[in-house]
This record gives C-alpha cells, structure tokens and sequence, in this order.
C-alpha cells in the first residue's frame, strides 16, 4: 500500500459551479448569455491535507466551513472513498463559498500548496506517542520528500504522532526551514489547559490566559506563573501553584490535561474535533498573519538554554508564512526543571529513530 502512494496517481479533480469544465459541451446559457473578458484564475489560497482519516477530515471541515481553502486538496490511497467524502462537501458548496476540490492518492496534485497539514501516523492504541515514533517514521519517509518537492515554498504544520518527534523528523529529511516546519505542538494542551483552569475558577475559557509548553504529550509543562484571570496572576495568590506543597491541588488540573485525549479515546476510539479544530487555528493564525501568539512546536536549538537541535512547544508569534517570533518565557526554577526533562524525553526519542 505504502508503494502505491508514490507510484499510482489517480486525480478526481471537482471543479466549483462557477469554474466551467471544458471537456463538457457548452450549455445554451453560456453560449447566449455568457461572454468571456479574459483569462480563467486560479484560486489563491491552496491547502492540502495529508491523509483523510477521523483527524485529517475534520480538518477539512473546518478549513471549508471557515472559508480559509478557496482550493483544498485531499490526499487518501482510499481512491473511491476520499472521492464521496469531497462531494459530499461539494454538494453542499453554495452555502461553503463555492471551494475548488481536489482529490488523489499521491503528492503530486499537492503542488503549489501555500500549506500542507500531514496528519497520516499510527494511532497511540493504548500505546504512548514516543512508542509509535519509528512506524509513523516509516509513513512519512516516503510522502515528505514528494511532498517538499511538489510544494518547496508551502508551511508544513504536522500532527502525526508523535507530533513534535515527527516534526523534528520530517524536517532532517526535507531540509525545509524551522519556521515553516511546525508541529501542532501544545496549542490543543494549552486549550484544555485553559478549559479545566476555567471550570474550576468558573469563568469562560477565553478569559483564561495560560499555555502549555515543552513536549506535546506526558512530559508537558504547565506554565503557572503566566496563569493570568481577568487581569490577575494566579501565582501571586498562590506561590506554590501546581507544586507538591499547593494545598488547593492545581496540579489535578495539568494531569486532567494530560489525561484529557486517552479519556476521550477510551470511549471513541480516538480524538478527532479537538486536534482538527486546533490545527486549523494554526492554519488560521498564519494566514490572517494578525500576530497571534499559539503555544506551537519548532526547532528552538539556541533558546532556552538548549544547545541541541529539538522540536519543543513556546508561544510564537505565527505570520504568513509560519513561525516570525519565539517568546522565550522567564520560567520559574521549578518549571524550568521541567521543561530540561520535557527536553530530555524529546531528545531520547529522537536518537532513537536513527535519522
């Protein structure tokens, strides 16, 4: 199967209503009523998706509902399949902006991609993400160089798992540069860590200001002393927020976020809207180029005090064309511990793939 992704190009290209298929005879219509004043354009904003499964395809909801792909392609080697899920989105396209929809079972109909998403990887199954690390490896080996040479200049934003491991992987062998090779690191840790912060303080979720930093996954680090509410820093009620000496226990809120994904997908068998939705916020961000600030994984080898090349979530500021700025955050003693161990998981993982 994983030949047939490089070798069987099979492209079921859907035209919106407003673009005419000139392989079809011309209707009445056009012949009486429509008279042409130049050239056919090409949508600008092209967004390809890499593997349509639960994840891949809720990404392509959203980026279709959001209006943010004027030209999506889906990438699947389920030919028929991927193929009904893009019309059944096109049956529908009056009230989604009328997008141009691609879809195929190689890279090749990728070219030209302002951003690709790759989602394809193995799922945890009961396992953890640095466990899957080499069979996801072995996935992306084959699609990422034809997929860099279809698309040199698009930002790659990765989700397979484990994520910020991929990332650092899929950018040793494309050469491709840090800040347009970003992995969808602690942006949804940072949502859920601001969702279980609100429930207990009982506000809504986006009057929370707080992230998640350092590995996607068991090894995070909850950043307390940038927890900030209606203006007020919870560390200076709290000095001992999230530690072994907080009496209040905060530190059940970052295990309910770490716990937050395998609880969902005890019972689902997966997580799918939460990682979607996050993904195309990225997505979002970066082509508003508002500078927004998203706790998203890069190479920060030089920050931080990390000497070695590894991919690990801060807040950066994302514009067009992916990362612009990285904030290297004043952490306290105690969370800058943890974001040396965070470093030394990613990196243990990392040797272990043998790049």
């Amino acid at each position: 199967m994983l030949a047939q992704l490089l070798t069987r190009s099979v492209h079921i290209c859907q035209r919106p209503y407003w673009q005419a298929d000139f392989n079809l005879p011309m209707s009445t219509f056009q012949k009486q009523y429509v008279k042409v004043m130049g050239q056919p354009s090409e949508p600008a904003d092209k967004i390809s998706v890499i593997g349509t499964g639960q994840v891949g395809l809720s990404c392509c909801a959203f980026l279709i509902d959001r209006r943010l792909a004027n030209h999506l392609v889906m990438v699947d080697l389920r030919q028929e399949w991927v193929k009904a899920e893009a019309l059944d989105f096109l049956h529908v396209s009056s009230l989604l902006a009328s997008p141009k929809i691609e879809t195929c079972t190689d890279a090749s109909c990728t070219a030209g991609s302002k951003y690709v998403i790759i989602t394809v990887g193995t799922r945890p199954a009961g396992k953890s993400r640095l466990d899957i690390a080499k069979e996801s490896l072995e996935l992306l080996s084959k699609l990422v160089p034809k997929l860099v040479e279809s698309s040199p200049d698009a930002t790659y934003v990765i989700s397979s798992n484990p994520a910020d491991v991929m990332t650092w992987a899929v950018r040793k062998m494309s050469g491709l540069p840090k800040e347009r090779c970003i992995s969808c690191g602690c942006h949804l840790d940072s949502l859920r860590f601001r969702y279980f912060l609100a429930q207990r303080l009982g506000v809504a979720a986006s009057e929370v200001n707080a992230f998640i930093v350092g590995e996607h996954g068991d090894s995070s680090v909850p950043v307390w002393s940038g927890v900030t509410v209606g203006g007020i820093a919870l560390l200076r009620l709290l000095p001992n927020i999230g530690r072994d000496q907080d009496e209040e226990k905060w530190q059940k809120v970052h295990e309910d976020v770490v716990k937050a994904g395998s609880s969902v997908s005890k019972i689902k068998g997966y997580t799918n809207w939460g990682v979607a939705l996050a993904i195309v916020d990225i997505i979002q961000a970066m082509m508003t180029n508002s500078g927004r600030i998203l706790s998203v994984g890069s190479d920060i080898q030089g920050l931080m005090g990390v000497n070695d090349s590894v991919v690990m979530s801060l807040p950066c500021i994302l514009g067009t064309h992916g990362v612009q700025k990285v904030i290297e955050l004043p952490l306290t003693e105690f969370e800058m511990n943890m974001f040396e161990k965070s470093k030394e998981v990613l990196m243990k993982a990392q040797c272990a793939l043998d790049l």
